[in-house]
């Protein structure tokens, strides 16, 4: 687990009896971890992936990492994922979304170390290029209904036009609550072979 956080992975990890390391700049957060039994060592992301010997990994996982990562500094954690990772392994991680225009309303800009937002089709082309296949993407954390553009009911609605009208309305309210109001996240996924 690649800036692992307070360790809420591992600890799902440890819980579920499967070994795992995290790693994580933070001096502070790492003394937490350790405190809890996880095994973390404290470092950045990059230097880390340098010092393991090349197919050490049996997979990589980050949870709102990349984002804070500068284009070339992205470019080389992808490079350097795939050279650590064994054969047959997973690189798993997850950004906010930027195909939802909310999550930067809301909160993504409210943290000055994001350097960027990720495009799923950016992710895409630098995992391919770097060697990673079967990728895909898992989309989460959708916002409440109660925060969506509510549709128009039709049911009750007997003139045919008026009904067309309304569903054609609905279709693109539908539109809009996936463009302004879609998942929050996203995570990839990616096989070396």
């Amino acid at each position: 687990d690649i800036g692992c956080g307070t360790g809420e992975f591992l600890e799902l990890l440890k819980e579920n009896g499967i070994g795992a390391f995290g790693v994580d700049v933070n001096e502070s957060i790492v003394q937490i971890c350790l405190k809890k039994g996880l095994d973390v060592r404290q470092g950045d992301a990059l230097s880390y992936l340098k010092s393991l010997e090349d197919e050490y990994l049996d997979g990589v996982f980050s949870a709102h990492l990349i984002e804070h990562l500068r284009p070339a500094d992205l470019i080389e954690f992808i490079r350097l994922c795939h050279a650590k990772l064994r054969r047959g392994s997973y690189f798993i991680a997850e950004t906010p979304n930027p195909l939802s225009l909310s999550t930067f309303a809301t909160w993504f800009y409210i943290d000055p170390s994001h350097v960027k937002p990720i495009h799923p089709e950016m992710m895409r082309f630098l995992l391919d290029s770097n060697g990673f296949e079967k990728i895909e993407f898992r989309f989460s954390q959708p916002w409440p209904d109660d925060r969506r553009l509510s549709l128009l009911e039709t049911s009750s609605v007997t003139d045919s036009a008026t009904v067309r009208l309304l569903e054609k309305v609905n279709e693109n309210f539908a539109r809009l609550n996936d463009l302004l109001l879609g998942c929050q996240d996203y995570a990839v996924i990616a096989r070396k072979m």
